[in-house]
């Protein structure tokens, strides 16, 4: 998934971009009233790419991270759910569920837990990384803020 931003902050190795609407945006039926407008995302920058606050970039998020976080935020806290309340229910013979379902939500709890320490320990290697710097930007596509005739605020040609 790609997506164009502005940067909005540079420190080093990251920078912070900015993102309005997408270009999938405009054929959604929310039309932007999802937490998909405006928001800002911390991306690492390659080696040898020469980016500025207030460049136009796009920026690429690796293919292998919604299919982690689907496991680590889903499956691990669910599974461990089940764990949790088979084993209760298996092994302590009572009659009501409670015991059982107070363990299961501990289990997705703890797999909750799980899930923010090893996001936390690989979130360099998931972070998303700005891709390229656009030098010709259409004019539909620059943040509402930058279009002043053709020029945006950095004095950049603009394609309109």
């Amino acid at each position: 998934m790609n997506e164009r931003g502005v940067v909005i902050e540079h420190d080093g190795a990251t920078v912070l971009v900015s993102f309005n609407l997408g270009h999938s945006c405009f054929g959604c039926d929310a039309q932007g009233s999802c937490s998909a407008r405006d928001r800002s995302v911390r991306a690492r920058v390659p080696d040898g790419l020469s980016i500025a606050q207030g460049d136009y970039v796009e920026v690429s998020v690796p293919a292998g991270t919604r299919w982690s976080a689907l496991l680590w935020l889903l499956v691990v806290p669910l599974g461990l759910f089940a764990l949790g309340y088979s084993l209760v229910a298996v092994f302590a013979h009572t009659a009501s569920e409670g015991p059982a379902a107070l363990a299961g939500l501990g289990g997705f709890a703890l797999g909750l837990g799980i899930a923010v320490l090893a996001t936390r320990a690989g979130r360099m290697a998931k972070m998303p990384m700005v891709c390229s710097r656009i030098y010709d930007i259409p004019a539909d596509e620059l943040p509402v803020s930058c279009r002043q005739g053709n020029e945006d605020t950095s004095g950049r040609s603009v394609t309109p």
